[in-house]
This record gives structure tokens, C-alpha cells and sequence, in this order.
């Protein structure tokens, strides 16, 4: 229907039109005379468009044209002015994308000659918007509240703002945010309370004004499944994967679960020689250690005492089985890995596990610490033949998942695992 329109006015303005190609004197020129015949504003689109008419270039020559669109009905050339493009055709139009949304604007068209500047009429327009929402990563605050985050811009109208979280255990919940003033992009936070531990659900916002509901992309969070502690009071958060609870940090503690104390070794020749259970940290740099948790020859997982109650240094299995869980070594690493800079050459991963791996390093047969920013080995109680032992090594790849073997003496990273009731 818009292209009949355009092309009967094209056919009607065409008898009217005189020549602008020829030469007369300037005495004889006028002003063009300029209709603005339209503007449409689409509620579902994100811009005005608007349409204009030449009805006479005033015996003179057409050099430029346009719209002027402003909050004010009073129009003039010192408003905020838009040139559409050259062209013989006595008919133009144009798109607006950058406008006050729920907002009466007004826009006329202009034609320009060598006398001056030919105004249409001036066209009163609401253009109706949707506000906009932006559903943020969500944060955590504990193993049943997590914090929602959204970007809102109302749009100049009046908003009411709610999340929508949900998962298939819990069903669907709604989280209303309390009656607030936005006149911007703005952030809105919530918190959601009352959430099942180890528990990963999905999450949206939306906001509603007077055009209707405009929804957010979907976002995914994961609850901690609990809080544990260890006899030095370093706090870990667990998580569940599958039908497994880890610890998403490594091992810290400097004693066994019933307070004897687990030595450090820093001479090298002292840990290759030492047949009990020995910790260390990476480069001997507590600072290190702080980070990416203490190095532990595989004595201390092996010894009985335990390390935190409940949990205990996994098998070669308990790890088969999460790489299995995670889609196989081939997509695991990613999976594994923080999503964090701490990897480097442009490899950290995407956490979708929360395991939240970080490139420890290890400290390996030649008794030298390395591939601290590109790898980490993690420790596990199975033996493979006399004097070796299966670990789990991660490496920068992305299909870096690579089950491997160590001495005893070799210092490798703990995580733990949750031991099954039974």
C-alpha cells in the first residue's frame, strides 16, 4: 500500500512540477514549496519513518532537503536537521532510528534553493516504544540467594520490572523488584531467597509499560550445594555436577582433619627423599599458594586422617566419571577451566561445570615447579603399578583433559569430593 501511495503522489506532482533545469533569472525564483506527507511510527520497529514532498523547486535548483524533528512544534533550521540523499525524484523519505521514544516529537520537511529554504507543515507524532530490558549474569550469595541484574531503559514512560526464575525441580518463580524511578539504562537488582542448594536454574527479567512486555535473553545460574570448612578455617564453596559434590577451590590447609600438622617442604632434595605427607606452595610463594592452593605430595592423599569431614581425595574414577558427565575429554578442558584471564595464550574456559580450574602448575619428576598460566595437575588416590599413581592433568587446550601418572613425591593439586552416604 506504501508503494501505491508514494507512486500516485510521483504521478499527481509530476504535472505540477516546473523545470528546475532551466535558466532563468534569479528575480524569478521562489521558495520551494514542500509538503511533508507522512510519518508513520511502527510500535514493532525500531525507528520512524517519514515522507516528504517537493511540490514546486520555485523555478530554482533543489540542492538540498530533508526533515527537522524536535520536542518543540515551533520548527527551524537550528534544530536538530537530517539531509536525506541526492535524487531527481520530487518525493523523499527517510528513517529516523535516534528519536525520543514515548515522547510527542514533530517533524516537517525542507527543500533548500538558491533563495532559501522551502518548509512542509509540521507533522505531531507519539512514538509509541516498548521500554528495553537487559537480563545481567546473575551473583551468587549464598547456597539459597542469588542476586539478579538486569539494565532497564523505560523510555520516558512508567515501567514495572519483575524476574522470572525457574528450574524443573522448583518450577517457576516470580520475583517482583520494588516501585522505582527509571528515567535511563539504568541497573535493577533483586534478590531471589528461598532457592534449593546445588540446584542450576534459569532466569530473565522483564518490563512492562503502557505498549506492553519486553523479555531478556535467558540466563543460567548454579547454586553452591554447601559451605564446608577445614581444620585452618579456610572456607570452600561446594558445587554439584551431575550426581557429584566438589570443591570448586583446591585444598589449603596446613593440617589433617584431627589438627596433626602436614609439614612444608621447600628443598627439593628433602621432598624427593620424604616418604610422609608434605605440602608446598608453588615457586615456595605463599602468595601463590593463597591463589591456587597448596601443592601436596600424594602421602597427604593417601593418609587416612582425612582433610575435611565428608570428603575425601578422589579416584581415577570420580574424575572419569565428571569428564564423562561433561561431555567427554574432548569438550571437558573448556567446560573445567574458569572463565577468568588467569589462563594464558587466550584459553580460559567457560566454567559451564563451576569447577572454576585455575593454572596452578605443579611440581614435576625433575623436582622444578612449571606451567603455572597454562596447566594444572590434580591428585587422586589410585595407583597405577608400583611407585605411580593416576592424576588428572588439564593443559591450555581445549581438548586438554589427559589422564596421566605421577611419583608420590610429585606435588600436584587437591580437590574433594563429597563421599556418598552410603
Amino acid at each position: 500500500m506504501r508503494t501505491v501511495i508514494i507512486s500516485f503522489f510521483l504521478v499527481v506532482i509530476s504535472q505540477f512540477l516546473i523545470s528546475c533545469d532551466k535558466e532563468i533569472s534569479i528575480v524569478e525564483i521562489t521558495l520551494p514549496t514542500v509538503e511533508t506527507v507522512m510519518v508513520n511510527n511502527d510500535l514493532k520497529s525500531a525507528y520512524l519513518e517519514a515522507v516528504g514532498s517537493i511540490i514546486s523547486c520555485g523555478k530554482g535548483t533543489i540542492f538540498e532537503k530533508g526533515f527537522i524533528i524536535s520536542l518543540q512544534p515551533e520548527l527551524n533550521m537550528s534544530e536538530f536537521k537530517w539531509k536525506v540523499p541526492d535524487s531527481e525524484s520530487p518525493i523523499f523519505s527517510m528513517r529516523f532510528d535516534q528519536y525520543e521514544k514515548n515522547k510527542t516529537i514533530y517533524i516537517r520537511a525542507y527543500a533548500i534553493n538558491e533563495v532559501g529554504i522551502g518548509y512542509g507543515q509540521v507533522v505531531e507524532v507519539f512514538t509509541h516504544s516498548y521500554a528495553s530490558v537487559s537480563t545481567l549474569p546473575a551473583k551468587v550469595q549464598s547456597d539459597t540467594e542469588v542476586l539478579l541484574s538486569a539494565s532497564v531503559n523505560p523510555y520516558n514512560s512508567d515501567v514495572e520490572i519483575w524476574f522470572e526464575v525457574w528450574n524443573s525441580n522448583d518450577g517457576l518463580r516470580v520475583v517482583n523488584v520494588p516501585a522505582t524511578e527509571v528515567t535511563s539504562d539504568t541497573e535493577i537488582n533483586t534478590i531471589a531467597t528461598g532457592l534449593t542448594p546445588g540446584e542450576t536454574y534459569s532466569f530473565t527479567a522483564n518490563v512492562k509499560n503502557f505498549n506492553g512486555t519486553a523479555t531478556g535473553k535467558i540466563n543460567t545460574f548454579t547454586l553452591p550445594y554447601e559451605l564446608v570448612e577445614d581444620f585452618d578455617k579456610n572456607v570452600y564453596w561446594t558445587y554439584k555436577i551431575g550426581n557429584q559434590i566438589w570443591l570448586v577451590e583446591n585444598l589449603k590447609t596446613t593440617h589433617f582433619l584431627n589438627g596433626d600438622f602436614i609439614p612444608e617442604i621447600q628443598s627439593n632434595d628433602e621432598w624427593v627423599k620424604s616418604k610422609q605427607p608434605a605440602y608446598c606452595y608453588y615457586d615456595n610463594d605463599q602468595q601463590l599458594g593463597n591463589l591456587y592452593g597448596s601443592i601436596y605430595n600424594n602421602y597427604v592423599g593417601w593418609d587416612s586422617r582425612g582433610l575435611i569431614k565428608g570428603y575425601r581425595v578422589p579416584s581415577i574414577i570420580d574424575y572419569k566419571i565428571l569428564i564423562e558427565h561433561l561431555g567427554g575429554p574432548d569438550v571437558a578442558a573448556k567446560k573445567l577451566r574458569s572463565n577468568t584471564d588467569d589462563w594464558k595464550n587466550n584459553s580460559k574456559g567457560t566454567n559451564i561445570s563451576g569447577f572454576t580450574l585455575l593454572p596452578g602448575g605443579w611440581k614435576g619428576t625433575n623436582e622444578t615447579f612449571s606451567n603455572i598460566g597454562t596447566g594444572t595437575v590434580l591428585q587422586t588416590t589410585t595407583m597405577y603399578k608400583i611407585s605411580e599413581i593416576w592424576a588428572l592433568k588439564i593443559s591450555e587446550s581445549d581438548f586438554g583433559v589427559f589422564v596421566t601418572t605421577v611419583k608420590p613425591f610429585n606435588g600436584t593439586y587437591i580437590r574433594l569430593i563429597k563421599m556418598n552416604k552410603d
